[in-house]
């Protein structure tokens, strides 16, 4: 630590801590500047959407008074039901509900399914160059590899030498996948009236004390439809909603072949949306009757948010929040592959964090580390991004994600526990005197 001085030409031994000091206070400066003119811009961002915001309201007859009628729960419900809708869409007409290996002459090729449609290769590469398919432009029907179901053959054609099996995939196998992808499709068509009727009438709902909407809902009324008789409607309508998604799943799933060649089928990315909407659909179903008919009192989920609300910005306990929202999220993609069950660890955490029982701290941490370890054997498992399927390879970079969050989080925990010690809030042993004597303080 010392520099040459200028003057003398000697070392000064001094000085330099005291500079290196002050340049690490200016770069402190410059870092809160920064952040300052970051919260300032976003702020601005946030007053000019909001004016826009306005402007459209005003434009389409509603004053900026009625907003604050509107009921914010089944406003919330709405909105993920227009989202659900658009996912269950995205999901319903693409190629990767089912993927496996068909065999076409001996070779066994990667296919991959829709509820009408077959896709040979990853891209497609290979629809053309099988024989029933050699019309196609990258995908084929099923009525094309498997004929006239009604009058199916179970002769499995040229055989192998050694094995004597066949050489191509049975057309039974294409009719019964047929038959379950036509299945799954009809029932998701039913569902999806009931979800999109679910989707406009929370949005009605939650803006009935808005003159406009309050209009509708005084007609209905006027008509014998009652407001609990709307709420039985609105309920109605996201539990059908939510039992047609149920029953496609699994009427799908259980009318699937075991095999369309060789190998076992698996369930691709697009199966993985339809069972991240119903999860979806589940919450908000639970939602919305919960805020209908008063069962669940949200007072501390308030008190939660609240607490967030209030923690500085550049804490470790609002880093904490943060960071098991993330994650939260990351395992609702996950989902999209598998279901997890270390999902869990994210609400004891939240537990910890919100009610302070330091318990929950040490059952979460021996968890994490117990699930890391095992997540380290599944990362040493897992094959290479190059020959993933977009689902299989969707799924592994979400999982890698969750897997590095959970050393941010012990991380953060390590800091907000040192937080609460410098500000004296440092968890003390229990001890049968101390209660002891806090009841006879009460007593006296």
């Amino acid at each position: 630590f010392h520099h040459i001085d200028l003057f003398t030409g000697e070392e000064d031994w001094l000085h330099l801590p005291r500079r290196r000091t002050m340049a690490a206070a200016k770069y402190t400066e410059q870092a809160y500047a920064k952040l300052e003119e970051g919260k300032a811009y976003a702020a601005r961002a946030a007053s000019d959407a909001y004016i826009k915001g306005r402007e459209v309201m005003t434009k389409i007859g509603i004053p900026p008074e009625d907003l604050a009628k509107l009921a914010w729960v089944p406003l919330g419900v709405a909105v993920a039901g227009l989202f659900i809708n658009c996912i269950m869409l995205l999901a319903w007409f693409d190629v990767g509900w089912l993927s496996g290996y068909a065999l076409v002459d001996g070779e066994p090729i990667m296919a991959f399914a829709s509820l009408s449609d077959v896709q040979f290769g990853l891209k497609g590469e290979y629809t053309t160059s099988v024989p029933e398919c050699a019309a196609a432009s990258g995908v084929c029907s099923f009525a094309a590899l498997s004929g006239d179901c009604s009058a199916v053959s179970d002769s499995p054609g040229s055989l192998f030498g050694i094995t004597k099996l066949a050489k191509n995939t049975l057309k039974s196998d294409w009719c019964t996948l047929a038959r379950a992808g036509s299945a799954a499709n009809g029932l998701l068509w039913m569902g999806f009236i009931p979800g999109l009727f679910a989707t406009l009438m929370t949005f009605l709902y939650a803006a009935k004390e808005i003159p406009k909407a309050a209009y509708l809902f005084v007609k209905l009324d006027s008509y014998g439809v009652t407001e609990y008789v709307q709420k039985i409607i609105l309920a109605a309508s996201w539990v059908a909603f939510w039992l047609f998604i149920l029953i496609s799943m699994m009427v799908y799933a259980a009318n699937l072949p075991d095999t369309i060649g060789i190998g076992a089928v698996k369930f691709e990315s697009s199966f993985g949306l339809l069972r991240l909407t119903f999860l979806m659909v589940s919450f908000c179903t639970s939602l919305i009757i919960t805020s209908l008919f008063n069962i669940w009192a949200a007072d501390n989920v308030v008190e939660a948010w609240i607490e967030f609300q209030e923690a500085k910005l550049l804490s470790a306990k609002k880093a904490l929040y943060l960071l098991l929202m993330l994650q939260m999220v990351f395992y609702l993609l996950l989902s999209i592959k598998e279901i997890s069950w270390e999902f869990l660890l994210v609400f004891i955490c939240g537990y910890y964090l919100d009610a302070k029982v330091r318990n929950f701290m040490i059952l979460y941490l021996v968890l994490v580390v117990i699930s890391i370890l095992l997540d380290g054997i599944k990362i040493g498992f897992m094959s290479s991004f190059d020959s993933m399927s977009p689902g299989d390879l969707f799924g592994s970079i979400v999982f890698l994600l969750i897997f590095m969050l959970k050393f941010g989080i012990m991380g953060t925990i390590y800091l907000y526990e040192r937080e609460d010690d410098s500000q004296g809030n440092a968890w003390k042993p229990y001890h049968g005197d101390q209660e002891d004597d806090m009841m006879n303080e009460i007593a006296e």
